[in-house]
């Protein structure tokens, strides 16, 4: 049987270096900005703040088709010391809320919520406790998203809205080819309708477990 995934709150800040390269230079704040980082054919495009992304400049891009894709674009060379320094300090007001933080890159972070929760009165409260601690460091546009393991905290943070069903399947490889796996299911109860019509075309039965990562457990 496997391991109790880990119900876990996962904080992402979009566009970090952005956020970090406007805390230095205050005169970027409202123009479009990239940050640039050193690749194998140059510097490319790192992060991008929203102004930027409307003008379709998009991660990875090179220097010169940004500037030309963005009339006007502030360009800022990457300083990821600079960055981890300022998500450290960011993290640092959630030490008084769980001990169990987990720095996972400049930008984002976690913790599991089974303590944190109870104590706060839920998810939802401690979700909205560690929003209100960054705004009032000027971490403003910070996301939460909370979820059965790191990984789809992460996609909840980044996804608002999304649904995640977790789908571990039983059967070898005869039934496999003739669409006989026995699939274990568990997520949302909306998402059955989304998803079963796949789940039918390569196994026999879909049993539904209830919340998502149930399957997993069994």
């Amino acid at each position: 049987m496997s391991s109790p995934v880990e119900r876990t709150l996962c904080v992402w800040c979009p566009d970090w270096p952005v956020v970090v390269a406007r805390r230095a230079d205050p005169t970027l704040a409202d123009r479009p900005v990239v940050v640039l980082e050193r690749g194998a054919g140059g510097l490319v495009v790192r992060a991008a703040s929203s102004e930027a992304r409307a003008d379709r400049v998009r991660l990875g891009l090179r220097r010169r088709e940004a500037e030309a894709r963005c009339p006007g674009l502030s360009v800022v060379e990457a300083d990821p010391a600079a960055e981890a320094r300022a998500f450290e300090a960011a993290a640092g007001v959630t030490e008084p809320i769980t001990p169990g933080v987990v720095l996972e890159r400049p930008g984002v972070l976690s913790f599991p919520t089974r303590g944190p929760s109870r104590y706060f009165g839920g998810d939802e409260p401690l979700g909205r406790t560690v929003l209100d601690a960054l705004a009032g460091i000027g971490v403003l546009d910070a996301r939460v998203g909370v979820a059965d393991g790191p990984f789809a905290a992460r996609l909840a943070a980044q996804r608002p809205g999304a649904m995640f069903v977790d789908a571990p399947v039983s059967g070898s490889k005869g039934p496999a080819e003739q669409g006989q796996l026995l699939i274990l299911a568990s997520g949302p109860a909306e998402a059955s309708a989304i998803v079963n019509p796949a789940f039918s075309s390569i196994g026999r039965k879909t049993v539904w477990l209830g919340e998502a990562a149930q399957g997993s457990r069994m």
